[in-house]
Formats: C-alpha cells, sequence, structure tokens
C-alpha cells in the first residue's frame, strides 16, 4: 500500500496544528447590549452622535486583548477591580464605583 504522506510530514503537519491552536485566545468575556440611540449633538464631535451602552463582564484574570472604539469611551467599573494597562508601561487599578478616564478614538490594550 502507498503511502500518501510521509510520517515526518505528518508529525510537522501535526506541530503546526498543534502551535495554531495554542495560539488562539479564548475569551469568558461577555458583552450585553443595554441602549443605543442618537444624540443631536454632542460637544466633542460638532453634532450628532450614536450612543451605545453595553454591560462588560469579564471573569477574574481576564484580559479582552488588543482592540480600538471608534468613538469616546466611558468606563465605570460595578464591581470587583479592574486593572488598565496602556501598553507603554502604565498600569492603573481601578476598583467598583470608580471610573476610567474619558478615553478618544484609539487603540487599547489587556
Amino acid at each position: 500500500m502507498k503511502r500518501i504522506i510521509s510520517r515526518s510530514k505528518l508529525a510537522f503537519i501535526s506541530g503546526l496544528c498543534t502551535v495554531a491552536l495554542l495560539g488562539v485566545t479564548a475569551y469568558a468575556l461577555t458583552t450585553t447590549p443595554l441602549a443605543a440611540g442618537t444624540v443631536n449633538f454632542f460637544a466633542p464631535f460638532g453634532g450628532p452622535a450614536d450612543v451605545r451602552m453595553s454591560k462588560t463582564t469579564m471573569s477574574v484574570g481576564e484580559t479582552n486583548g488588543w482592540h480600538s472604539h471608534p468613538g469616546l469611551v466611558y468606563v465605570i467599573v460595578k464591581s470587583g477591580t479592574l486593572t488598565f494597562e496602556s501598553g507603554c508601561g502604565d498600569v492603573h487599578v481601578y476598583s467598583a464605583g470608580q471610573h476610567l478616564p474619558n478615553r478618544r478614538p484609539t487603540s487599547i490594550g489587556p
């Protein structure tokens, strides 16, 4: 019976698949939309703005990875603590009831 693929090639392909699977990050973070609408005038934009409110729940030790927001972001910690790392070496810890400073449209990290 003729082999279609050698054992060394099979081992190499299996290794690549394993590396690919380990490189995928799974997040248990959940986001629930609460409200959405449009305000007629929002001073920072000089005109109308779409507004969305959502509740995000994270597990202890969870990270949400690098991501971006197209507009301003307001974050209030409802319970527990939230550690914000800027990616430039700054680390800030926020407790329940505290809020993160307003964030301009930008990419933010874990």
